[in-house]
């Protein structure tokens, strides 16, 4: 499981080098790949964000979260505590999970001011 810092009201981007048994990378030509994720994945049937994908070649695949779309998570509004979003990579034509992870929320200071929610 993969644990990434999702900073709120921040465009997030995460690129992933998806390789085979031995450490090759993987031909990603004509796949499509879902990425998303939920605050509580057996409890809550609504998505936490929903992200893009996007082949970069060479076995890449770029996922990101638009500053839009980070800027509505779920956080403690305060600095000291976080929040938590489990999110996953999966592949529609090989109808398979790619990965899965964490993703530790983290309150975006200069944001909250911005928008007046401190």
């Amino acid at each position: 499981m993969l644990q990434v810092n999702i900073i709120q009201g921040d465009k997030f981007v995460m690129v992933l080098t998806l390789t085979d048994t031995e450490g090759k990378p993987v031909d990603l030509t004509g796949l499509s790949f879902l990425f998303a994720g939920k605050y509580d994945p057996i409890k809550d049937d609504t998505l936490a964000f929903t992200g893009q994908s996007e082949t970069i070649g060479n076995g890449q695949l770029r996922c990101t979260i638009p500053a839009s779309e980070t800027g509505k998570l779920k956080n403690a509004n305060r600095y000291e505590s976080t929040c938590t979003v489990y999110w996953d990579i999966w592949c529609v034509e090989r109808e398979q999970r790619i990965i899965n992870g964490i993703g530790i929320i983290n309150t975006g200071i200069s944001y909250r001011k911005e928008k007046n929610l401190l």
